[in-house]
């Protein structure tokens, strides 16, 4: 493995190891439908930021 894929591996390793460790600490066990509710979040956060980049 090159010094580029090295890197670059590290960086994505270490990203996903904070976006896990984020949301096992989320108490989703009493939500029944957080594997539907997760998604739609997304999406609407997604569309607020571009609307707030659109009018700036």
């Amino acid at each position: 493995m090159n010094r580029i894929e090295k890197a670059f591996n590290e960086l994505v390793e270490l990203k996903y190891q904070i976006y896990n460790s984020l949301f096992l600490t989320l108490q989703f066990d009493s939500i029944e439908s957080a594997g539907t509710l997760l998604p739609l979040l997304q999406k609407y956060c997604k569309s607020s930021f571009a609307d707030k980049l659109s009018n700036s």
